[in-house]
């Protein structure tokens, strides 16, 4: 069967380089490449997320980034829980992510600024 039932999905880190010490952690369904390019271009087109803030930064003073594959996932895999446990690693490791969740929600800025409003009322 051919479609989104077999669709691959990878788990990803975007790094500081030459370090690699990791700042981001995302899933795609895309070539991590494909993504890392998508996160580029929605940085230059002013998203406000940290880690389009951290993207423009270093586009700006010429410096280099680099995307590491973490994870090769099918869709019957729960990779929330996938993403959830990357995220908690570097985090447990000291890395300063710039994820604004714990992982696992496939959620935008806005649905993240919501529930923060939601849960301060």
């Amino acid at each position: 069967v051919i479609g989104a039932a077999t669709r691959d999905l990878r788990i990803y880190a975007l790094c500081e380089f030459p370090s690699w010490e990791v700042r981001y952690v995302g899933k795609t369904t895309q070539f991590v490449g494909e993504r890392h390019k998508a996160h580029i271009r929605d940085a230059k087109r002013g998203q406000k997320r940290p880690v389009s803030y951290w993207l423009r930064k270093k586009l700006a003073a010429g410096e280099f980034l680099a995307v590491k594959h973490l994870e090769w996932l099918t869709t019957a895999d729960d990779w929330q829980a996938r993403e959830r446990f990357w995220i908690a690693k570097y985090r447990a490791e000291g890395c300063n992510l710039l994820n604004l969740t714990d992982g696992g929600e496939g959620m935008t800025i806005a649905d993240y600024m919501r529930s923060l409003l939601d849960n301060s009322l």
